[in-house]
């Protein structure tokens, strides 16, 4: 073998080797940086693992802690410790009314003042850590976290349409402890005798006709509040998150709307447990330029589509001066159904300016026709032949119609001028009475399945020359209400908490 032979192979095993131990290290470094990656991922997920460990033991000591909190509650004579065993947190009690509290009125409609019924704290001990904290307050237990709260467990807030119970028992006290490892924080609770707020000498039950029950709570979890109150009652919560309180305002009696025509009405809380809801419902049209043509129109539609147009109208013509004409129109476009009805009636321009009309008058007939000779309501399809939305239950409230055993076995409706209930052809007639009943409690009823309520605004097609006059035209309505509050029971107690001892 030649010297250049000998020393060309020598320089390629060279290489050979050299590439060999380059491969050794770039593999030892790939499953080096596997290694790093997975520790350091494996320690990530072992912490928030940990961290939602601790958190929901806290959630359970305080699900443990709220039966020994509930039985010094109930009884003066019982004196409970209440263990929480904390790994890195820190309790609060918090008995301060700028923590929490509850404000409760009394209402009256008519003069529209409020009466105060009571004022006080709610307080509040509470566990932070730092994946978040847990909460006892008002008999509940609450969580609060990523700027939001949800309830673990449900307060002392019960209102079931007809009666308000609200017993509140305040917690008394201004400390914190912090606890490190497993550690236990012992609370000491007494509660002392429970008051009776209401009814007293000067608040009686039942609740006075034409009166409300307004209530606001202010709490860090008012959002968790007015979940339970919207979701797990029959009332119905406003959220204020300028003040981080909630609102809750419960009706007595059928509420009167009445004001403006043009700020129309609503049938929130409509109570559709009555065949007839509607009590009281009467307009008032007058014209802003004497002799000129107006109308009054509201409407109404719910997020699955159906709508109800109510138009009153004065119009001139060559044979109907003298006349004025209602035209109710009921449509569903997502399953294919329209139902509209019409009428004049005489209306003597000269003599009777206004409109003033009963909207549930039992002698005014209107007829199911295919389409308004209005030709200012032209914006519909033709009436359904035969009008599909009567004789039949509401038990599916987006396709009602085609929807097997939709057909009601016992569709009589006795408070109904016709009280067989039924569904009518091209010509056929129905009171303004019925029509309205029907027609008002359809909406609520579907709206309410879905979590709504049927808003009526006005002018819906109002142009200058069909002007009413907005001064003095107006409107008044009243219905059954689900929201009628006619009892409340508050009493008042107080939850003595301090810290007992760290083990």
């Amino acid at each position: 073998m030649s010297i250049l032979k000998a020393t060309g192979e020598i320089n390629r095993r060279r290489e050979l080797a050299v590439s060999e131990i380059y491969g050794a290290v770039l593999l030892l470094g790939i499953i080096t940086t596997a290694i790093v990656l997975i520790v350091l991922l494996g320690s990530s997920i072992v912490g928030d693992a940990q961290a939602a460990s601790k958190y929901s033991g806290t959630e359970q000591a305080f699900t443990v802690a709220d039966s020994k909190i509930s039985k010094a509650r109930f009884s003066t004579s019982i004196y409970q410790e209440a263990p929480f065993e904390l790994r890195d947190g820190t309790v609060y009690i918090n008995g301060s009314w700028d923590d929490s509290h509850i404000m409760i009125y009394d209402y009256n409609n008519t003069t529209k003042t409020n009466k105060l019924i009571y004022n006080g704290t709610l307080g509040t001990i509470r566990c932070v850590m730092d994946h978040g904290e847990v909460g006892y307050q008002a008999g509940g237990i609450w969580e609060y976290v990523d700027n939001g709260s949800l309830m673990i467990s449900p307060p002392d807030f019960d209102y079931n349409g007809v009666t308000l119970t609200l017993p509140i028992m305040r917690i008394s006290g201004d400390e914190s402890i912090s606890a490190t490892g497993n550690r236990k924080v012992l609370i000491n609770v007494n509660s002392t005798n429970t008051t009776l707020i209401y009814p007293n000498d000067t608040f009686a039950n039942p609740i006075t006709s034409d009166h409300a029950i307004n209530i606001t709570i202010k709490s860090k979890y008012y959002k968790a509040w007015a979940d339970y109150i919207n979701l797990r009652t029959r009332a119905d919560a406003i959220v204020d998150d300028k003040n981080s309180s909630v609102n809750v305002s419960l009706r007595t009696g059928s509420p009167i709307q009445s004001g403006p025509a043009g700020s129309g009405f609503n049938t929130i809380g409509l109570d559709t447990s009555y065949d007839a809801p509607i009590d009281l419902f009467n307009l008032h049209l007058m014209p802003e330029n004497k002799g000129n043509d107006y109308r009054g129109s509201f409407d109404a539609k719910i997020p699955s589509g159906q709508e109800f147009r109510i138009y009153v109208d004065r119009t001139t013509g060559n044979n109907n001066k003298e006349y004025a004409s209602i035209t109710l129109v009921y449509n569903d476009p997502v399953n294919g159904v329209t139902e509209i009805w019409y009428t004049v009636y005489p209306h003597y321009r000269k003599e009777m300016d206004p409109i003033d009309l009963n909207m549930l008058n039992h002698e005014l007939y209107l007829n199911y026709v295919s389409e308004s000779p209005d030709k200012q309501v032209s914006d519909y399809p033709h009436s359904s032949i035969p009008s599909a939305s009567w004789g039949r239950n509401m038990s599916s409230p987006w396709n009602p119609w085609n929807s097997p055993g939709s057909i009601d076995t016992d569709p009589s409706k006795t408070e109904y001028d016709d009280p067989t209930y039924r569904d009518v052809d091209i010509g056929e007639q129905k009171t303004l009475h019925d029509l309205i009943q029907h027609y008002l409690w359809l909406m609520s009823y579907q709206a309410q399945l879905q979590d709504t309520n049927p808003v009526f605004t006005t002018d819906v097609d109002n142009k200058p020359k069909w002007k009413y006059d907005d001064k003095t035209s107006w409107l008044n309505i009243s219905f059954k209400s689900s929201n009628d509050i006619k009892y409340l029971y508050l009493t008042e107690g107080t939850l003595e908490a301090s810290f007992a001892a760290q083990g």
